[in-house]
């Protein structure tokens, strides 16, 4: 990758904002294609990994057999059977926590829930430090968040309280038994 590769990732892909989220119609042309697979039964995945030596990003090509799989589950699969170097975040796999997020065919998502394509695309999420390949610091992201959680209104602690649900079960209860 060079200098315009970079520039042209930082500077995202065209999308269109009508809808309110963008729906992305231009990916990188800075990304090399593949040609010598069969593309009946055969998928590639590029992977965009950060080179702090370099100070540059290295696309890696990796070739894989169709099936409905998840962007994680190929990347999981990588790192068992081809390039064990191979470094990402995961922890859930549903959806949930989104430590597996990066930028997937040019829209940040997250890499569980994401399926793949034929030709599938992978970055580091944009505008964030990258530690190594696909890992990015969530620090500030995680500053930013405890920031918020202190306008969060706190429920009311006694009413959700085991002993207080426990006793409302227990007066329930005798409440119903007494009944004829």
């Amino acid at each position: 990758a060079t200098v315009a590769a970079r520039r042209a990732y930082a500077e995202g892909p065209i999308g269109d904002f009508s809808a309110g989220r963008p729906s992305v119609t231009l990916l990188n042309p800075n990304v090399p294609e593949i040609d010598a697979i069969d593309h009946q039964t055969q998928a590639t995945i590029q992977i965009a990994r950060w080179d702090p030596v370099e100070n540059d990003f290295r696309i890696d090509t990796f070739v894989y057999k169709k099936g409905p799989f998840m962007v994680l589950d190929i990347l999981i699969a990588i790192k068992a059977h081809q390039d064990p170097t191979l470094t990402f975040r995961s922890s859930c796999c549903e959806g949930v926590c989104g430590s597996c997020a990066m930028s997937i065919n040019g829209a940040n998502s997250l890499a569980c829930i994401t399926p793949v394509t034929d030709h599938t695309i992978i970055f580091p999420l944009p505008q964030m430090p990258i530690l190594r390949d696909l890992v990015v610091d969530f620090r500030w992201f995680f500053k930013q968040v405890a920031s918020v959680q202190n306008s969060v209104p706190k429920p009311n602690k006694e009413l959700y309280h085991i002993d207080a649900i426990k006793q409302r079960y227990l007066e329930v209860m005798k409440e119903l038994n007494a009944q004829p």
